[in-house]
């Protein structure tokens, strides 16, 4: 019985290391998807790789044309991810004490995305590329910041509903059960 319980265990250790590593793939493909939602049907997006040997040669390996509606469903599958990770990992434990690990993943996220954000933002100068290639690279770079903020509002939300959401959430859910009971 007691190999059957640790099993058991490992298993639930196992999914909920699953469930927390899809939270945070999903995290970042809402950002993603919502820095790329001000692209209209005519932008073009390319990868493109060059030789550092002097030739001009290039090669582009990815061509594609954005589609509004593709990008807006693709972010609102990844955030709708997000909260169903959120509330997998709240029914595996039935405590808010699981949204602590959530909370240090979103706002380690911000930090990610800030200092990725701001690299850029360095090494981007404005006569390097055209000037319609600058402006949607400034609107990418600000749907970014926006994304990060709304990150950090929520990274903190979960970590304040991890630390205080079990002393005033579930308590007045057992103080509910007992008043049922006493009737």
């Amino acid at each position: 019985m007691l190999e059957w319980y640790s099993l058991h265990r490992d298993i639930r250790v196992a999914v909920i290391f699953l469930v927390n590593f899809l939270y945070s793939l999903s995290l970042m493909g809402a950002v993603f998807f919502y820095s790329l939602l001000g692209a209209t049907a005519t932008d073009r997006v390319e990868l493109i790789i060059t030789e550092a040997t002097g030739l001009n040669r290039q090669e582009v390996l990815l061509s594609t044309f954005l589609k509004p509606t593709v990008l807006h469903n693709f972010c609102y599958v990844f955030i709708a991810g997000v909260f169903f990770c959120l509330i997998c990992l709240f029914f595996f434990r039935q405590t808010f004490h699981t949204f602590f690990a959530p909370s240090i993943v979103t706002v380690l996220t911000f930090l990610f995305i800030f200092l990725v954000r701001n690299a850029v933002s360095f090494f981007l100068v404005p006569g390097t590329a055209d000037a319609t290639a600058y402006l949607y690279i400034n609107n990418i770079l600000e749907r970014v910041f926006h994304a990060g903020m709304v990150l950090l509002i929520f990274g903190l939300l979960l970590f304040f509903m991890a630390f205080y959401g079990d002393k005033y959430l579930l308590k007045n859910k057992a103080a509910r059960g007992r008043r049922q009971e006493e009737q």
